[in-house]
């Protein structure tokens, strides 16, 4: 049974932010962010696309076709310069430190949308009581937005350490908004897939706005 495949035609602009469960193709123009994360995105040659990608595959595109090209008679053949042998390109290195900074944008976008399976992606280690805690959680918010402020990353070979402080604003389901304020220190280890956070440690200055503050001094939590 083939696939649905829906097609934006070259005429259509699009601005904004573009979701759908099914592969598509853009030959038109669209600015802004695409979330196509479990489908194939295919650019066509008259695609023009100015915008944040996440698919399960994006293809290169089609080079345009050249015109038909009118056969002439031959001019006869120049002298052939020696060929050149370039070296190949060096390969361009790493930087680890941009590395752990886009995991810790992944572990965002996993929090605010509630996305559990990019959540086990970035923290592997999270046992099924956590997952289960988490979804529990989820389930009485609306909504949550997480600015993560880092002031220090710390390279040691495999292993990383990122220090700095974490904003929550939570709206819960009955409308409650409640903002939190944490410092964190997240370690990192890079594996085959790359980066991923192997713990998670938070320190509470303050309670939540909109709740009693705990009796006793807050501890290091570990939370998704």
């Amino acid at each position: 049974m083939e696939k649905d495949i829906v097609n934006i035609g070259k005429s259509v602009v699009i601005k904004g932010e573009l979701n759908g469960s099914e592969d598509l193709t853009i030959e038109g123009h669209v600015e802004g962010k695409i979330e196509l994360r479990e489908h194939v995105l295919t650019i066509g040659p008259n695609g023009k696309i100015k915008a944040e990608l996440f698919a399960k595959a994006v293809p290169p595109p089609d080079p345009p076709k050249a015109p038909a090209s009118v056969t002439t008679p031959a001019a006869p053949a120049a002298p052939s310069a020696p060929a050149v042998v370039s070296k190949p390109a060096a390969p361009i290195p790493s930087n680890p430190r941009t590395e752990v900074r886009a995991t810790l944008d992944n572990y965002v976008r996993a929090v605010e949308p509630k996305d559990i399976a990019l959540l086990r992606q970035v923290r592997p280690g999270l046992t099924d009581d956590e997952i289960n805690r988490t979804r529990a959680s989820n389930e009485i918010k609306r909504s949550q937005k997480v600015d993560l402020k880092v002031d220090e990353i710390t390279i040691n070979g495999d292993e990383a350490q990122a220090l700095g402080r974490r904003e929550d604003v939570i709206i819960l389901r009955d409308g409650q908004r409640l903002r939190q304020d944490l410092k964190f220190t997240y370690t990192l280890k890079r594996g085959p897939r790359g980066w991923v956070i192997q713990e998670a440690r938070e320190y509470a200055d303050k309670a939540p706005l909109g709740t009693r503050a705990p009796e006793s001094t807050p501890r290091a939590g570990r939370r998704p």
